[in-house]
């Protein structure tokens, strides 16, 4: 009797409680993943300077030549900074594509263990015995 209680108690926290923890631990790694790229940062900053870099010593009236070339090295110092938060940005989405697979293939796989390992299990009982 006591086995079971036991088999039935570890089917019912197999499809009940652990999914429940597994979706909570997933969704743990995806909030880790956004936080560790700073997701939220970078799509405010997304066409900010790389680094703050950038030339403010003139105006137009000044010196318009200078004026010109600190225009040109902020529009450059701003799509270097773009680009780089881009791939950054798309590395965070990568990262989550592939949390994603491994969860779904996880999910899938806790459903399909159990089944397996019995099957074997009967299997090679068989096979002990033959």
């Amino acid at each position: 009797m006591n086995a079971l209680s036991f088999t039935w108690s570890y089917i019912q926290w197999h499809y009940t409680d652990a999914l429940v923890d597994m979706y909570f631990i997933m969704r743990n790694y995806a909030i880790a993943v956004v936080r560790f790229f700073s997701v939220k940062q970078l799509f405010r900053t997304l066409f900010a300077p790389w680094h703050r870099i950038g030339s403010h010593t003139t105006t137009l009236f000044n010196d318009p030549i200078e004026y010109f070339g600190d225009v040109l090295i902020n529009l450059m110092m701003r799509i270097l900074g773009f680009v780089e938060r881009i791939v950054l940005l798309l590395a965070a989405l990568l990262t989550l594509a592939m949390l994603f697979i491994i969860s779904t293939c996880a999910f899938f796989g806790w459903f399909v263990l159990p089944v397996l390992f019995l099957s074997l299990f009967v299997n090679g009982c068989n096979q002990l015995f033959i």
